[in-house]
């Protein structure tokens, strides 16, 4: 598996249908493509994949996001407090991403 790398964690949850507010620590408004995965840590020490449904940045430190198999408020309570990860070669792009932006 290919290395994950810890970026943030779910705060808050966001509308009735499933959506959460995550904070992240990369310091440029970002967003996830429908379909990147993004793993959650929901038992310390294994992330579980989840794909995006949609994403947008609100700010310099967040974004609201809408996992897949996360259909309501209630489901995604669950995930409150709980650290989020990606994949190494994914935060990379984003990094350059970044960078060139300046």
């Amino acid at each position: 598996m290919e290395q994950l790398i810890h970026i943030g964690k779910i705060v808050a949850t966001f509308g009735i249908n499933g959506q959460v507010i995550a904070t992240h620590v990369l310091g440029k408004k970002i967003t996830f493509k429908p379909q990147d995965a993004v793993f959650v840590e929901i038992t310390k020490g294994k992330p579980i994949p989840f794909f995006v449904e949609s994403c947008t940045a609100k700010n310099e430190n967040e974004i609201n996001i809408h996992l897949d198999s996360i259909r309501s408020k209630e489901a995604a309570m669950y995930l409150i407090g709980k650290n989020i990860w990606v994949c190494a070669g994914r935060i990379s792009v984003i990094i350059t991403f970044l960078l060139h932006l300046g």
